[in-house]
C-alpha cells in the first residue's frame, strides 16, 4: 500500500535516522489531497446532520460512546 502511495507521489519515505524505522512523510500533493478530503467530509458532515436539533446531536453522540465502550476488546 505504501509503495502504491509512493508512486502516485501521495507519501515519501526516507532512511531511518536511528533504529529501523522508515520515516514516511506526505507530499505536497499529499496534504493538498488530505485538505480536499476534509473539505468534502465536513460539507457531508453538514449535510448528514442539517436537521438535529443541538439536543439530538448530543445525544447521537452520546450513543455512539456507549456503543463504542460495549465493543471493549479488553474484555
Amino acid at each position: 500500500m505504501l509503495q502504491r502511495l509512493e508512486q502516485a507521489k501521495l507519501i515519501t519515505r526516507r532512511p531511518p535516522q536511528r533504529g529501523r524505522v522508515l520515516e514516511t512523510y506526505l507530499t505536497e500533493c499529499g496534504e493538498e489531497l488530505l485538505r480536499e478530503g476534509d473539505c468534502i467530509v465536513d460539507e457531508t458532515e453538514k449535510r448528514f446532520f442539517s436537521n438535529f436539533t443541538s439536543r439530538e446531536l448530543h445525544d447521537f453522540n452520546e450513543y455512539l460512546l456507549r456503543s463504542i465502550a460495549n465493543l471493549d476488546f479488553n474484555k
